[in-house]
């Protein structure tokens, strides 16, 4: 019979915690390198509620990019296929986005869409 053992990431940090602690006091490790797990705990408690808001809103604005990009990736062919126009528009930017590393991309594509704010 074959058992599965637990793996990830998590498991792994959870069975390795007791040894962290450990290490993080024996050798007298400053926390501002590795923390230990007590120390990690003892800061998150007291803004576990702020955490949670955080958490939820960054999950509900992951949900709703995937349910843009998921609508927007099932319509956008249908057009460029249908219309030579869109097509000619849009194909261009399709080869230039997937040809250069969006490493480089990123940047570019954060200022040049970034809305200017006037300080006065």
């Amino acid at each position: 019979m074959d058992t599965a053992k637990p793996t990830g990431l998590l498991s792994t940090l959870f069975r390795a915690r007791p040894a962290w602690e450990v290490i993080c006091r024996a050798f007298g490790i400053r926390p501002f390198l590795l923390p230990a797990p007590s120390a990690i705990w003892m800061a998150v408690v007291p803004i576990w509620p702020n955490i949670a808001m955080h958490t939820a809103t960054t999950l509900r604005t992951v949900l709703l990019g995937l349910l843009a990009s998921s609508l927007s990736a099932y319509r956008s062919p249908m057009l460029i296929a249908s219309f030579t126009n869109i097509s000619a528009a849009i194909y261009p930017l399709l080869v230039l986005t997937q040809s250069v590393p969006k490493v480089a991309l990123a940047p570019i594509l954060l200022v040049g869409s970034a809305q200017t704010s006037s300080r006065e």
